[in-house]
């Protein structure tokens, strides 16, 4: 479904002699240094069951970072990051990730997701257009929430 849309988009452009611009990102650290306070707000203004949010906020509760030092171990807190190689990791990034998502693109402009993996795609008929186009929305995607992490353009 995500690349037929995407693909559609690219048609749709292509069909009316437009520019197209495919711009690929990655959220830098996406896993890694997302925090917790920015997933339990995501969690408490979902409609997700009481229960199961809970148990994710659980799962991020009393975290732990032992760090070796010179003087012995030095036990941390840990306030970021989805645990990492389990099953919810995805799922929590997936919550936060989908304000992106939800957000009110320009017109003859998409983005599709895949993990920590973002494609935008626009057209419009001239190269000036375009660019404004792809500016703007590069600098919705920064000024979303300061809480997640930035993305890598490709």
């Amino acid at each position: 479904m995500a690349i037929t849309k995407l693909s559609d988009t690219i048609h749709k452009g292509k069909a009316s002699c437009d520019h197209v611009l495919v711009l690929s990102m990655n959220i830098k650290g996406a896993f890694d240094n997302i925090q917790h306070s920015a997933i339990a707000s995501y969690l408490d203004n979902s409609k997700c069951p009481a229960n199961i949010i809970n148990i994710f906020k659980i799962l991020l509760q009393n975290r732990k970072i032992i760090l070796s030092t010179y003087e012995g171990p030095a036990i941390r807190d840990q306030k970021q990051g989805c645990p990492q190689g389990s099953c919810s990791g995805p799922a929590l990034w997936n919550l936060v990730s989908n304000e992106m998502l939800q957000e009110n693109w320009l017109i003859n402009t998409s983005i599709q997701a895949f993990a920590d993996d973002f494609v935008l795609v626009s057209h419009a008929p001239s190269r000036v257009q375009l660019e404004s186009q792809i500016n703007e929305s590069i600098n919705e995607i920064l000024h979303l929430d300061k809480q997640k992490p930035t993305p890598n353009f490709s």
